[in-house]
């Protein structure tokens, strides 16, 4: 399941903390699940599940704590205690659906993470982020969130603060030994893109045809943004471009040195080889994501809660 570290101009706990949070998202992930899966095969209630985390915070150090709460929908609470913070799940639905198979149990058990990985890219203990509703039904984003290995980390859709002018950039996949620079190209089932070598490609489904802007712009702006950053901060990794359309083909008879095509014809390959890749968080990648933590807009507001 990789990492969400940054959600368009959202606050993350990752920006302060990003050498603890994915190896404490990893720890905490897989302790849940198993939690949860021993209880199911002892075909006790949902609301039996513990633990997902309790974070003591202090001015000098951070002190964490795991506590017993119940299954259901995600929200974050508060304690009355200034310096803590509680992840808790909301029981008000725990009898509405109850897995009838493992598969169903995995699915449930990642949509619940799925609400927890935004919240830590929308709040830290002192700020958070109003978090557009839309992002909770973004099909892409859960699908680079529950496909991919939990040692991936994601920036989604971030937003750079360059010579004090917001840039939209593409997203972008930290792994261990590699960067990929990320841009969906979807519409239509089994629309074909067709790459015209300049400024426009070709959509082209059934008997008509579309003009689109030629989606390699947008991924060159993000890699040299990216790049400017890395050799800054001398950060060496290579940083590669991929386009990805799981429904569509993509038509691209010269695909440059860096970039990767993949459309319905080799997807489940590359998901596959994606998902297999083993290699823990290297140190490397941790110091790249704080390099891009440094460029990127924020927009937060105080916490009252």
């Amino acid at each position: 399941m990789g990492q969400l570290v940054k959600l368009q101009d959202y606050i993350s706990r990752y920006e302060s903390g990003i050498y603890k949070y994915p190896s404490r998202f990893i720890r905490l992930k897989r302790r849940q699940w198993e939690q949860m899966k021993r209880s199911w095969e002892a075909q006790n209630e949902p609301e039996i599940i513990e633990e997902f985390e309790k974070v003591q915070w202090d001015e000098k150090r951070e002190k964490k704590k795991i506590f017993t709460k119940l299954t259901g929908w995600l929200h974050r609470n508060a304690d009355s205690d200034s310096d803590s913070e509680e992840i808790l799940f909301r029981t008000e639905e725990q009898s509405s659906f109850i897995p009838q198979s493992i598969d169903q149990l995995k699915k449930h058990f990642l949509d619940e993470i799925f609400h927890v990985q935004i919240l830590w890219a929308s709040s830290t203990l002192t700020e958070r982020s109003y978090v557009d509703s839309s992002f909770y039904k973004e099909e892409q984003l859960k699908f680079l969130l529950q496909r991919l290995p939990d040692t991936f980390l994601l920036f989604y859709r971030p937003l750079f603060l360059l010579k004090k002018a917001p840039v939209e950039g593409e997203s972008i996949i930290l792994t261990p030994t590699e960067v990929y620079v990320l841009l969906f190209l979807e519409e239509e089932k089994d629309a074909v893109f067709v790459e015209g070598g300049g400024r426009f490609w070709e959509k082209r489904i059934q008997k008509q045809k579309k003009k689109l802007v030629n989606p390699m712009i947008r991924l060159n702006r993000t890699e040299t943004i990216i790049r400017s950053i890395f050799q800054a901060d001398a950060i060496d990794l290579p940083i590669k471009k991929l386009i990805v359309s799981r429904n569509g083909y993509i038509d691209f008879p010269s695909v440059p040195f860096g970039v990767t095509i993949v459309d319905q014809r080799n997807f489940h390959e590359w998901l596959q080889k994606a998902q297999s890749f083993s290699s823990p968080i290297k140190h490397m990648q941790l110091k790249a994501a704080q390099s891009i933590f440094q460029y990127c807009k924020t927009n937060a507001i105080p916490r009252v809660d």
